[in-house]
């Protein structure tokens, strides 16, 4: 299903919260025995998993493409982002996910980049030691930010794909569209787990 206003609104406010509680955590590192740790309150993004979300919500790309996601497939300059899904890009004729991002996750993207020191290859989302993220590495940063959201346990980290999806078809964004935009070479899985939200585009158009 799509989230509601409310709960998109509560993720956003989730956010923010986890990182002012991280720079408050930092803080006060620092200031008990830790004075060689870098301070985090000139940051917009203390941690990787903000802008990460941010463009889960934007993309509906699933998370380990975006713990793969490279410098070279998120375009800045050109506001785009394409990217070969990880189930498929082996595949002799794989999906390719194109989109072009709103300025809202441009204004996000662009600030992860100038933290990052403006690399021009590389991983978006690198771990501490330079490497790939592991596969399940979002999952206690999400935790943190939906109870912080007041958001119950049922809404997973996938749900901001679902919701990415759903918004599409609600829109009456054709159902080959939507699947190409998140990754699927066929309208036949959307069609089987989104379908139930055209009707009400129908009854509009109607």
């Amino acid at each position: 299903r799509a989230l509601s206003n409310e709960e998109t609104t509560a993720i956003h406010s989730g956010l923010e919260q986890y990182a002012e509680q991280l720079k408050e955590k930092r803080r006060n590192s620092i200031a008990h025995g830790k004075p060689h740790l870098a301070p985090l309150d000139g940051l917009k993004y203390p941690h990787w998993f903000i802008p990460f979300c941010h463009l889960a919500m934007h993309t509906g790309l699933r998370p380990g493409d975006l713990a793969s996601l490279t410098w070279s497939e998120l375009n800045l300059n050109f506001s785009r982002l394409t990217k070969y899904p990880e189930k498929t890009r082996h595949h002799a004729d794989p999906a390719q996910v194109d989109l072009t991002l709103n300025e809202h996750i441009l204004f996000v993207m662009t600030e992860w980049h100038r933290q990052q020191g403006r690399p021009a290859t590389g991983l978006v989302f690198p771990s501490d030691r330079a490497k790939r993220l592991d596969k399940k590495a979002h999952l206690r940063h999400w935790a943190a930010v939906r109870s912080l959201a007041g958001l119950c346990d049922q809404i997973d980290f996938y749900a901001l794909r679902h919701n990415f999806c759903s918004r599409l078809v609600m829109q009456g964004v054709p159902l080959l569209a939507v699947a190409k935009l998140a990754g699927h070479k066929s309208a036949d899985m959307i069609e089987r787990h989104y379908g139930h939200l055209c009707p009400n585009v129908a009854a509009q158009a109607l």
